[in-house]
């Protein structure tokens, strides 16, 4: 082994603080400098003089010295028989869970240290280390924030460093034990054998079962790929806030139908299929045949009510005024298209796939946002052109438009992912004809 660069410093700590979290051949401190908290490992008393120990000591040191991450605990210098690093005031994994039982149990915060966990696990790959040694107790949740932090290198496998000492022999892989070439994926099955034992491993459980698999050719081939699976396994809570988007969508269409019919038809009495409204000696009677459905008001000028007048036993029946539709249709698109743009607009570049449940309830809850801004603009829209048009059309084609705005939206969304379902956009669009026209 080619000689360090670094050169140990003397430096006495009288007041040193025995911690508890020591492993097999080391133990640790905490002690201030300049003032500073520091973290001391120094090899047990048996291992001092074991060259194999002080040399995976030294290959620790030189290999965290040359590494920056948030992810990473600082290395400061080299003692006579230790190491001094950053202080971080924190628990092991495994003391973390014990303390709080809970906390993994919420999605977010599972897959928040998960993502945090490969984070820098994948920074290390970038530059040439694998871990070798990765295990709850050599990973430590900060108590301000919960956050990751990986120790512990003197296990590691560098371009520099090839002798590996030793292993956790119950997250240790296969390879591990015979003798094998390892690399990253030889992390990646410990992180596996780690989900596996903490109280989110029904959330993980497949990529868990990916991560350790005996070959290492089945096992993901880099946390890349476990971060992309972490954000496809996520189906179910995509559809149901796609469900409770329609939903929302839905009853808004029934509850604008039902207060625009009251307020352009009263009194009103309902006969069969019709709706007649008494007016002195003229009866009016509005047929509902007569009067498109929602969908089909996107089509070119439709809306042509008839009306019944009877004097006397002289029953005659007329078409009143017809409406420009598309003339409308415009006017309101002109209305809304800023203000969705300016609540909505920053959604239009983001792959819908692979929105987090915490993305796609922000999503809901903005665009559930967005109508309810409209309703003043509605009101006063109605009263601009009510000598123009009936108020049921315009509730009508508002409600088709804001729906148009928001799953036009939903289908660039959609194509922001390459293996979306072209079928799927197909029925969902029908009504809209191509939409990236």
């Amino acid at each position: 082994m080619e000689s360090s660069r670094f050169n140990p410093i003397e430096q006495p700590f009288p007041d040193a603080e025995p911690l508890s979290i020591a492993g097999s051949t080391c133990e640790c401190y905490r002690v201030r400098l300049y003032g500073k908290l520091h973290f001391l490992k120094r090899l047990r008393p048996e291992f001092r003089t074991s060259p194999r120990h002080v040399a995976a000591l030294r290959k620790e040191f030189e290999t965290g010295y040359t590494l920056s991450h948030q992810g990473l605990v600082g290395y400061a210098s080299l003692t006579p028989d230790g190491i001094l690093m950053d202080y971080v005031d924190g628990q092991t994994l495994r003391e973390f869970v014990r303390d709080n039982p809970e906390y993994l149990h919420q999605r977010s915060n599972a897959d928040r240290f998960l993502q945090q966990l490969l984070d820098v696990v994948g920074y290390l790959h970038a530059h040439q280390v694998v871990h070798l040694d990765l295990k709850p107790e050599n990973i430590l949740i900060t108590r301000i924030g919960h956050y990751v932090k990986i120790i512990d290198l003197g296990y590691c496998l560098t371009d520099t460093y090839a002798d590996t000492p030793g292993r956790t022999d119950r997250y240790a892989a296969p390879e591990q034990f015979t003798g094998k070439a390892l690399d990253v994926r030889t992390d990646i099955y410990a992180i596996g054998q780690i989900l596996q034992e903490l109280p989110c491993a029904d959330m993980y459980r497949k990529i868990a079962e990916r991560c350790t698999a005996d070959d290492p050719k089945e096992r993901f081939q880099s946390t890349d790929e476990i971060v992309r699976a972490m954000h496809r396994r996520k189906p179910v809570a995509m559809w149901v806030a796609g469900s409770l988007l329609l939903a929302v969508l839905v009853v808004g269409a029934l509850w604008w139908t039902l207060h625009t019919q009251q307020a352009s038809t009263s009194p009103v009495t309902s006969a069969d299929s019709a709706t007649t409204t008494t007016l002195g000696d003229t009866v009016l009677q509005s047929s509902v045949a007569a009067r498109p459905m929602a969908g089909d008001l996107m089509k070119p000028n439709g809306y042509m009510p008839t009306a019944e007048k009877t004097v006397g036993a002289t029953t005659e029946t007329t078409k009143t005024q017809s409406y420009d539709t598309l003339r409308l249709r415009r006017e309101i698109q002109a209305v809304l298209t800023p203000l969705f743009e300016k609540q909505m607009g920053s959604y239009r570049s983001i792959d819908y796939d692979q929105m987090t449940t915490a993305d796609l309830e922000r999503f809901s809850h903005a665009g559930i946002a967005f109508r309810k801004s409209t309703f003043p603009l509605l009101n006063d829209f109605r009263q601009k052109h009510a000598d123009r048009y009936p108020s049921v059309l315009i509730g009508e084609e508002w409600y088709e438009t804001e729906k148009m705005l928001e799953v036009t939206l939903l289908w660039q969304m959609k194509r922001n992912n390459p293996n979306h379902d072209p079928i799927y956009d197909k029925k969902t669009y029908r009504y809209y004809g191509d939409a990236s026209n």
